[in-house]
């Protein structure tokens, strides 16, 4: 079963995850129009990518909103 996400080429928000032991925060091109839809695509992403330790969603200007794990 797929999910849906909100997405825009223009969208305020963005989502970073750490996957392996650099401990570098990572991400890819998909923004999200608001915040409830970047954390539930975090969440989902998480919940399918074992390596996943932590994620985290910011703004264009990099300011953090939610981290989850560490």
């Amino acid at each position: 079963m797929s999910k849906t996400y909100v997405t825009d080429d223009n969208g305020r928000y963005r989502v970073e995850v750490i996957a392996d032991r650099s401990k570098t925060w990572c991400g890819n091109q998909l923004r999200f129009v608001d915040v409830e839809n970047a954390r539930t695509y975090a969440r989902d992403l998480a919940s399918r990518w074992f390596a996943v330790s932590a994620w985290r969603v910011i703004d264009a200007d990099e300011l953090v909103h939610q981290t989850e794990g560490m």
